[in-house]
């Protein structure tokens, strides 16, 4: 009867073990997935976001803004910064690269909406949502955080320049921006298609030329 007793008690103690396990992991599962996405984002180095651009469609930031800066090189570049990886400076983390991380990966915006990109623009000029300093891309690989630099770098764009920089990444990321399909008449045809000219009379036609009036031809039309 003791060996019994005392075998119901272990088994309850360890089903209370194991309760208060899944008890546990479940606490924190829910913990990881109801973390701010910009903290695990933040947190992850840049060929981790590197590795989740590319999972989730998003072309590697550094060469997307490799293209922006040739099409608009009066942007400053603001590469000088070292990674705390290497030692050394990153050439490819750029102010654009971080800022495109920061619109895509860290506040999940979309690349191709122009309000998603102002509201970006916004958030650097400090009258939208506060950046949080320990979030941005580049407070954990490199030595400096680049945030009060690349904010002053925004602020001093004419309006001007924050559209065409805002023209610039949605037309890099929706091509069809530049080239629009060609809008359809009601009767299906494309508005665009050239209307088809009438044949040439003349010489190397097929089109008989008209004949030139001859003495007489006025009789024929009298009654």
């Amino acid at each position: 009867m003791r060996s019994r007793s005392r075998r119901q008690t272990r088994i309850r103690l360890l089903s209370r073990l194991i309760a208060a396990l899944l008890i546990a992991a479940g606490m924190l599962l829910a913990l990881g997935l109801i973390a701010p996405t910009q903290t695990r984002y933040a947190n992850s180095p840049l060929g981790a976001q590197r590795a989740i651009a590319q999972q989730y469609g998003v072309p590697i930031p550094s060469r997307v803004a490799e293209e922006i800066y040739r099409r608009l090189p009066e942007i400053p570049l603001e590469n000088n910064y070292i990674s705390q990886r290497t030692g050394a400076v990153d050439p490819e983390d750029t102010f654009l690269s971080r800022m495109i991380r920061y619109h895509t990966l860290i506040k999940g915006r979309s690349p191709i909406s122009r309000f998603d990109w102002k509201l970006t623009l916004a958030d650097y000029l400090g009258i939208n949502e506060p950046m949080v300093p320990g979030s941005y891309p580049g407070a954990i690989n490199l030595t400096t955080n680049p945030l009060e630099a690349d904010t002053a770098v925004v602020n001093q764009f004419t309006r001007a320049q924050r559209d065409a920089l805002v023209n610039t990444l949605v037309a890099f990321f929706n091509p069809s921006v530049l080239n629009p399909p060609p809008q359809l008449t009601p009767s299906g045809v494309s508005a665009e298609t050239p209307q088809q000219n009438a044949p040439p009379v003349g010489r190397g036609s097929t089109q008989p030329l008209p004949l030139e009036p001859r003495p007489g031809d006025a009789q024929l039309l009298m009654p």
